[in-house]
């Protein structure tokens, strides 16, 4: 299958099969019946092939020498009489660590830039626009006001927070969205204020055609991410100077949907070998917080597995004061 405006087609993932022609999307491989296997790029599946194993018999083991094990005095035979004081041992009990449901839902963003009086018409996305910074940071700096900022009062006061600011604690929405495996957690993360979906894509198109809108009971911030390691499409998941440039127009251009209040980058894989990014991924970053998206890095274990000079770039990613966490 193939992607509009591809110059080439790609192959289905082992254990599964297309057997059409002109197919547009990775949605037409179909899985292989039991018993039966696919390598990639197959348009059928193949039976499992049949193995006849010998088992050589093994000697008869020479019996084990057991050693019995004395039996322990029954604790009745213990003294029962208490240590004196000077003996006696202290012991401070340890606070009990917070569960995020302790959390408020409301986790202001200290401290506010400036405080903004609502007037008749007012709205967070038009507030947010007067002042550089997305709804949702004006959302979550603002305890009182919903979700979806549908209560504004007139003459009511509101923090509003400096560009780029981050909600801490942060505490993370669990949803699986992105195709492929099952995992056994119901969604959802008590009080959680933030979550993102994942495409895997570093293109900004190919991202919105593949990933999956965060479940509606979500009400944190929405993050929007782009890159991975080990896609179907391997290419359409690296990075290179074309790749970060196509990204930084899309956000400049304002083309990231309006829900999305931040950006995660996963910098896992250079295309073709490419060195030498940190300048460039430094510049995207910038962009990003320029449009007042939060913004986070996450990379392969302690450093992109796929880059050769991971150190550095890692050094610089970590340097970066555009970069929330």
């Amino acid at each position: 299958y193939s992607y509009e405006g591809s110059t080439s087609c790609m192959s289905c993932p082992t254990g599964t099969y297309n057997p059409n022609t002109g197919s547009t999307s990775s949605a037409v491989c179909s899985p292989c019946p039991a018993g039966t296997y696919a390598n990639p790029g197959s348009s059928s599946c193949s039976s499992l092939p049949t193995f006849k194993a010998t088992i050589a018999p093994t000697r008869n083991p020479t019996a084990p020498t057991i050693t019995p094990i004395a039996p322990t005095k029954s604790p009745s035979a213990y003294p029962t009489t208490a240590l004196p004081p000077s003996l006696r041992p202290t012991i401070t009990p340890i606070a009990p660590t917070k569960y995020p449901s302790a959390y408020p839902t409301g986790l202001p963003i200290s401290p506010c830039s400036s405080m903004y009086t609502v007037i008749n018409g007012d709205t967070c996305d038009a507030i947010g626009t007067k002042f550089g910074v997305r709804a949702y940071s004006i959302i979550l700096s603002n305890p009182s006001v919903n979700a979806a900022c549908t209560n504004l009062q007139i003459g009511q006061l509101l923090c509003i927070p400096t560009s780029g600011a981050v909600v801490f604690p942060v505490i993370g929405w669990f949803e699986e969205n992105f195709a492929g495996g099952t995992f056994p957690r119901p969604i959802g993360t008590p009080n959680a204020n933030m979550g993102s979906t994942f495409g895997g894509f570093t293109d900004l198109r190919r991202n919105l055609n593949t990933l999956t809108l965060l479940d509606s009971s979500f009400n944190g911030a929405k993050y929007i991410t782009f890159g991975g390691g080990g896609c179907v499409d391997v290419q359409g998941c690296q990075w290179n100077t074309a790749v970060i440039a196509n990204l930084q127009a899309s956000i400049l251009n304002n083309e990231i949907p309006a829900i999305y209040a931040g950006i995660g980058f996963d910098i896992e894989e250079s295309l073709n070998g490419a060195t030498g990014l940190l300048t460039s991924f430094q510049n995207l970053f910038s962009a990003a917080k320029s449009k007042g998206f939060l913004v986070f890095v996450t990379v392969s274990g302690n450093a992109p597995y796929g880059f050769s000079d991971k150190c550095p770039l890692m050094t610089g990613i970590l340097a970066n004061s555009n970069i929330n966490f």
